[in-house]
């Protein structure tokens, strides 16, 4: 039992779900207190399989209803297999705090939703116009690549964005997508930090090259991963030796 509604100053709450509490968890976490700013729920460890759909649309029905005062949001669900209407109802929820929300984190791998539900993130995405952070994991998701430009337009409009995380490992993600990506990692000014983990696509040496000359002009931290897809080596290698002198502040230097 999760006495939750005698935590009457609590601020923040980080929780790992073992296996058979995420229900029990989400059906009462309503009674969490009003002074919460920071919540950060964990479920990869509870194997929830078809309970995956009912976690998502009790942790979105709550997160609507209640937590007035939340400014950031972390989600771990890798592999529960949740759906779109588990999905739909997380996005509703955490769109109720769009205008609050400074930090997101929101890691979906494997989970069994459609392009039609990512592209639910991304109009939620595009109405938390304050984030200073966000980290999105799709990996895995099949036919993701399809949502992923709507994904990427939302982002561009975060100008507040100092930190971008965005894993698209296995989603059949092409070089079109990584023109879209170059460009909207352009739109973001104020950016420090960026982590695109793009390993086991449809990239080409057109798209790679893309992302060597991002990170030539970059003035924000690059850590960028294009393992697995059609890329040459010595392209590979051009990229690590240019994360490793941005690593040291020499990019740009001869």
């Amino acid at each position: 039992e999760f006495r939750f509604s005698e935590l009457t100053s609590l601020q923040q709450l980080d929780i790992t779900c073992w296996r058979g509490a995420s229900v029990a968890l989400c059906e009462q976490l309503a009674q969490l207190p009003s002074t919460l700013v920071s919540l950060s729920l964990d479920f990869t460890t509870d194997f929830l399989g078809a309970l995956g759909e009912k976690v998502g649309i009790a942790l979105g029905t709550t997160l609507r209803d209640t937590l007035p005062h939340l400014t950031a949001l972390h989600l771990t669900m890798t592999g529960q297999r949740m759906g779109d209407l588990g999905l739909s109802h997380l996005s509703e929820g955490v769109a109720a705090h769009c205008g609050k929300l400074y930090h997101v984190s929101l890691d979906l791998t494997e989970n069994a939703i459609t392009p039609q539900a990512v592209e639910e993130v991304a109009n939620t995405v595009n109405k938390c116009t304050l984030l200073c952070s966000l980290s999105l994991h799709l990996a895995k998701i099949p036919r993701c690549h399809h949502a992923v430009p709507k994904l990427l337009t939302a982002i561009s409009n975060a100008k507040h964005l100092h930190s971008l995380k965005l894993d698209l490992r296995n989603t059949n993600t092409t070089d079109s997508s990584v023109t879209t990506l170059v460009t909207t990692v352009k739109c973001l000014p104020v950016l420090r930090s960026l982590d695109l983990r793009l390993a086991n696509n449809n990239l080409t040496s057109d798209g790679a090259e893309q992302v060597v000359d991002l990170v030539q002009q970059a003035h924000f931290a690059p850590n960028i991963s294009l393992s697995g897809n059609q890329v040459p080596g010595w392209l590979l290698n051009k990229l690590a030796l240019l994360q490793l002198r941005s690593a040291d502040g020499l990019v740009g230097c001869t």
